[in-house]
């Protein structure tokens, strides 16, 4: 009889066990989104997120819609638990401010202790994080810079994009890779 070793079932039962005793997961209980449906997304050198109705994904973010209208998931290393209101978007360890101009909309705020700032707007974009700070004038719809180093497409392409989805995916492409990203958004530096 083949017997599974001792060393490989100790993890499994874990598994197992820890999945049984789950009541959704915490900041994971969210609406199923199996039937995810990207309607709009952000790219830029740094990284890119899409997003539906009730999620945003990206190799940085994975946050979804909850049934009570709350936001959880993670962004990079943060466990994200955000309430959203019809202008803010507040968390333990995250606060955006998002600010309809008649051209387009700021988003303000803080990613820990990260001060944020982006301006999408009709004729630029910019862009104030710890590690980045620059303008770049609009090349088209939803496009930025002479190569279109920044893209706004499907819905986040408009004036009025969903919130917090816009948000939510402008801070994950600005964000550090790897898993050690605490106090640092943009592309490296202490």
């Amino acid at each position: 009889m083949n017997r599974i070793p001792m060393w490989m079932t100790s993890p499994l039962v874990a598994l197992a066990l820890g999945c049984a005793g789950m009541k959704g997961g915490g900041a994971s209980q969210a609406v199923a989104s199996a039937d995810y449906k990207q309607t709009g997304a952000v790219y830029c050198a740094f990284g890119n997120a899409t997003f539906d109705a009730t999620s945003v994904r990206g190799s940085r973010i994975n946050v979804s819609r909850r049934a009570d209208g709350s936001w959880g998931g993670t962004l990079s290393d943060y466990s994200i638990d955000v309430n959203v209101t019809a202008r803010t978007i507040i968390g333990a360890n995250l606060r955006l401010n998002v600010e309809q101009a008649a051209d387009g909309y700021i988003i303000t705020g803080l990613l820990d202790e990260n001060q944020l700032r982006f301006e999408v707007k009709a004729d630029h974009f910019l862009a104030r994080t710890r590690t980045h700070g620059f303008s770049l004038p609009a090349s088209g719809p939803g496009r930025y810079g002479p190569l279109g180093e920044v893209r706004f497409e499907g819905v986040a392409a408009s004036a009025s994009p969903p919130e917090p989805q816009v948000a939510l995916a402008l801070v994950a492409a600005f964000l550090d890779e790897g898993n050690n990203n605490r106090g640092r958004m943009g592309g490296g530096g202490k």
